[in-house]
């Protein structure tokens, strides 16, 4: 990943993805105020998935996160797909209420719920992305 240093970045947690000895790596990086990056965790995705959830939410970000290298991914291992779509998984089914999913009856909600939906929903799908592309690069 290249960072551009006249670039401002956004403060924020990420996962960057890259393809390492072989294996898919995941490492969590936190951005702060005036481009400072700092490495938090470096290893597999699921883990690398589940770590910045835990970052976001001790950082004040709800545990909400962004991924980055995604489109970038040529293959996976049937072992690293599965360890990663159980945390994607996990996460997604936490998320699908306060992203307003709901079955059956029309919900009536809250300003609080309609406040808080957007980030929701703008994080399912930046899971939902990681999933179809690591599903594209699954090799048997």
């Amino acid at each position: 990943m290249t960072i551009r240093r006249g670039v401002p970045i956004k403060p924020g947690i990420f996962v960057a993805l890259e393809k390492r000895e072989d294996r898919l790596q995941g490492a969590v990086i936190e951005a702060q105020e005036g481009n400072i990056l700092s490495q938090i965790y470096h290893g597999t995705v699921g883990e690398a998935l589940r770590r910045a959830k835990e970052v976001s939410l001790a950082a004040g970000f709800d545990g909400y996160f962004d991924v980055r290298g995604s489109e970038e991914i040529a293959s996976i291992t049937p072992s690293e797909y599965a360890e990663a779509a159980s945390e994607i998984a996990e996460q997604t089914t936490i998320l699908l209420p306060t992203a307003g999913a709901s079955w059956g009856a029309i919900s009536q909600y809250s300003d609080h719920e309609l406040d808080v939906m957007p980030p929701a929903q703008a994080q399912v799908r930046r899971l939902s992305l990681l999933s179809d592309a690591l599903k594209r690069a699954l090799k048997p």
